[in-house]
């Protein structure tokens, strides 16, 4: 049980609206590289914009951007191995390489996890964010980005 009230976009897109509760931005540059914010907007604040900033002009990019006054977490976050929507699925099925953005509330730190199943990649991100000078952790139990169903 992830705690989400949804586990699949079917069932989230019977209950929400498009352009009100939330909206899908993508764009594809034809690059085998996919940038994207599966819980962007108000769902996990800020990673629609870093995805953006990370995508700049060269790399595909997706954002699922939740637009609620209030509650976008509790009601249009799906965890990631079940994450379904078609244009999602059909972007990251087409890329060589996804590249997903997550937040996670920490009152007290400010951190980066790097996560995935792609280890040498996980490897160099927390090798250049440390030459930068971030704080990089291990991922926490549940937050790897492991599980052979992520998006």
């Amino acid at each position: 049980m992830t705690g989400d009230r949804y586990s699949s976009f079917a069932d989230l897109k019977r209950d929400r609206r498009e352009r009100s509760d939330y909206s899908i931005c993508s764009e594809d540059r034809g690059s085998r590289v996919l940038v994207m914010a599966p819980h962007g907007g108000m769902i996990e604040p800020f990673t629609t914009e870093l995805a953006e900033a990370v995508a700049g002009d060269e790399f595909s990019l997706y954002s699922f951007v939740g637009r609620q006054r209030a509650h976008n977490r509790r009601d249009l976050h799906i965890t990631s191995h079940l994450y379904d929507e078609p244009l999602a699925l059909k972007m990251a099925g087409d890329a060589e390489l996804v590249f997903a953005v997550h937040g996670h509330r920490c009152k007290h730190a400010e951190f980066v996890m790097p996560g995935g199943r792609h280890a040498e990649c996980r490897k160099r991100l927390a090798e250049s964010l440390e030459a930068c000078g971030f704080d990089v952790k291990q991922p926490e139990p549940g937050l790897s980005g492991t599980d052979e169903k992520n998006i």
